[in-house]
């Protein structure tokens, strides 16, 4: 009777931490924007990260007639017999499509790169200035976690500031440097 009872409870047990992820259908109204495949959770399956731009703008700016800023999203995908799950969604780490000087030379670059998710920015401030940021993830303890980040603000003339934090090892890079 014991051994019943306790193959019911791991049973049981195993079965309330099983992920019930829910289906994934592009939203309607949605562009994708650039998607790329790689294992970020060491099981050996590829997961797919796809971004996209929404159907709501971030703000009222056009950068020419009928080019909208929108809200740009991401969804982290698993495959599960043949259907793609949405495993995780973020809307706040991405900038907006019309964001900066030069919306339409803005670059964003996502990759899975040791089963850790790089996403990378950039976007000009004005005609001088250029901002790149580059945060690393990593998932361990059930979720995804920050464990790198790099900003880089540049002006042709002027200065170059970078800042650099690796979570893991606790190393700091502050570097500034000035022209003339």
């Amino acid at each position: 009777m014991k051994k019943i009872f306790s193959f019911i409870f791991i049973l049981l047990a195993t079965l309330s931490y099983a992920q019930n992820l829910k289906n994934f259908s592009v939203p309607k109204g949605y562009k994708k924007v650039t998607e790329i495949k790689g294992d970020l959770d060491k099981e050996g399956k590829e997961e797919t990260v796809i971004v996209f731009d929404t159907d709501k703008t971030a703000s009222d700016y056009e950068r020419a007639p009928g080019k909208k800023d929108y809200q740009r999203v991401f969804y982290i995908l698993k495959n599960e017999q043949g259907q793609a799950k949405i495993w995780k969604e973020n809307s706040s780490l991405l900038y907006s499509s019309g964001l900066g000087f030069y919306p339409d030379d803005n670059i964003l670059t996502i990759q899975i790169k040791n089963n850790c998710l790089i996403v990378e920015q950039s976007f000009f401030s004005n005609s001088r200035h250029t901002q790149v940021n580059k945060h690393t993830f990593r998932f361990q303890n059930g979720d995804f976690y920050l464990i790198g980040s790099f900003d880089n603000f540049n002006d042709t003339c002027e200065f170059d500031f970078t800042n650099e934090i690796n979570f893991s090892t606790g190393k700091v890079i502050v570097d500034r440097e000035y022209s003339s």
